[in-house]
């Protein structure tokens, strides 16, 4: 035959040689970069969200409307109004600052890894504080050198321990994903 898989590779032969033949094989990066940065679009989202939530101020002039009320107003009122009560809901919540330091840490835990690889913390305030900014170039350029270092980065090896007899897993330390 002509045709070879190996690893998924399909390779076909077309002619003969007494020659050594070389194959060199280079890593897609561009999948990867996508998937990474999409991750990081995904993750300043649900940061500027819950910054948004803890920060936003509940107005007191607006309470749980009563069915008396929802009957002498307009579908459209009565979504306002309600977004209005849940407004500021979460001011100062510690289970969600709690949730937001979590999320920066694992970031910042890996700050000057990542940033060699260029994903990097930004330097602003507010309800942005704490978002992430990648450098694609770069990305793409750390993952075509060395992509078992860069997935390194974003994984914890998991290994397992023997407690009471039992094989249990356990979380392994270095990834951001731990």
């Amino acid at each position: 035959s002509n045709t070879v898989t190996l690893d998924g590779i399909e390779f076909s032969f077309t002619s003969k040689t007494s020659e050594p033949v070389t194959i060199t094989g280079k890593t897609d990066a561009s999948t990867v970069v996508d998937q990474i940065v999409n991750f990081f679009d995904d993750y300043n989202t649900m940061i500027t969200n819950f910054q948004t939530f803890l920060t936003e101020k509940h107005d007191r002039d607006y309470a749980p409307l009563t069915e008396e009320q929802k009957s002498e107003m307009t579908d459209s009122q009565i979504t306002k109004w309600e977004a209005k009560v849940k407004q500021g809901q979460l001011r100062n919540d510690n289970l969600v600052q709690s949730l937001v330091n979590q999320m920066r840490s694992a970031i910042t835990t890996n700050a000057a890894a990542l940033k060699k690889i260029g994903i990097e913390t930004t330097k602003e305030y507010g309800v942005k504080a704490g978002t992430v900014t990648v450098d694609k170039d770069k990305l793409k350029a750390a993952i075509e050198e060395d992509p078992d270092a860069v997935m390194k980065l974003f994984i914890a090896a998991e290994t397992t321990k023997e407690v009471d007899g039992k094989q249990v897993a356990v979380s392994g330390t270095g990834g951001v994903f731990t």
